[in-house]
């Protein structure tokens, strides 16, 4: 089995590996990059237009044959790690005659996303896999994880072949609402693993201790008890963080309302779409949550 970094190593996003073996190729992750060549924040918007062959000179696609459009394909598979544009923004550029392989949850955010016009990727030949199910594509046997991220139902991969294994973390965290899932990793890794592809987002950082999902919980109660009106700014993929703001304002029987004018229904299709295919995952399934102030 060989392994190809495209990109991702020397820069936060834009990830993209490759694993080749005797007779099969698969892409783990195919992410838009999070920084042009200058270290400015990319714009997606100067992108659109542009040949495949000039995004290759450019840069922002990386020289993968038998990956695009205009190619035959030579990849059995593209394994997306979690909905970040980072890991699946380029996802576009593919041949859709690969089949993609992804969670029920990322499925949904990267077809509402697609829905309201917040990406270019359309899913035309996917599979939804499950935590812990393993299955084979060419010579590999891969076994999902789920892990704890702001990416809704996001995963790890564990990848096998030639009696070697790699685990590919994807982004986590250990203190989100499901940070059990950690935990529970630290306790029962996957064993035997002969290379490790972690992420490094928090490498080299030294901040201390950084606040959990349940701290800013504890500081949304007090902020309900002390103040008469409140605003926040918010994500609009952010699930967990507006079900919290909705759950505090419940409990202290105070209004929740989301001011957003009609052209933008896209965050609640996103949290409608969650609700209805994975019941449970974001608290309460209570549809209170979307009251929204109309506009005048």
């Amino acid at each position: 089995m060989k392994l190809i970094i495209h990109r991702g190593t020397h820069e936060i996003g834009g990830s993209c590996i490759e694993l080749v073996s005797a007779n099969s190729r698969i892409l783990l992750d195919f992410g838009l990059p999070l920084v042009d060549s200058n270290n400015e924040q990319f714009d997606s918007k100067k992108i659109r237009g542009k040949s495949k062959d000039d995004l290759i000179e450019t840069g922002v696609l990386p020289r993968i044959k038998g990956l695009y459009r205009d190619e035959t394909p030579s990849f059995d598979a593209i394994l997306l790690s979690h909905p970040h544009q980072d890991h699946y923004g380029l996802l576009s550029y593919a041949n859709p005659r690969i089949p993609v392989y992804l969670s029920k949850g990322c499925r949904i955010l990267v077809e509402v996303s697609h829905f309201f016009n917040q990406t270019g990727c359309e899913l035309k030949n996917i599979e939804t896999v499950e935590d812990g199910h393993s299955f084979k594509k060419g010579d590999f046997t891969i076994t999902p994880f789920v892990v704890d991220h702001a990416g809704f139902d996001a995963l790890g991969f564990l990848v096998e072949c030639g009696g070697k294994k790699i685990y590919y973390s994807g982004d986590f965290r250990g203190h989100g609402r499901k940070s059990k899932l950690f935990f529970k990793m630290l306790r029962n890794p996957p064993e035997n693993v002969d290379y490790l592809i972690l992420e490094g987002t928090m490498i080299g950082r030294d901040e201390g201790q950084y606040g959990t999902e349940d701290g800013i919980e504890t500081k949304l109660a007090s902020l309900f008890k002390s103040e008469n009106r409140l605003f926040f700014y918010c994500l609009l993929i952010a699930e967990y963080r507006q079900d919290r703001f909705y759950l505090q304002g419940l409990q202290r029987k105070r209004a929740y309302f989301r001011d957003r004018p009609l052209y933008r229904l896209y965050p609640g299709q996103v949290e409608r779409s969650l609700r209805k295919n994975t019941p449970g995952d974001l608290g309460q399934n209570n549809e209170g949550i979307f009251r929204e102030k109309q506009p005048h």
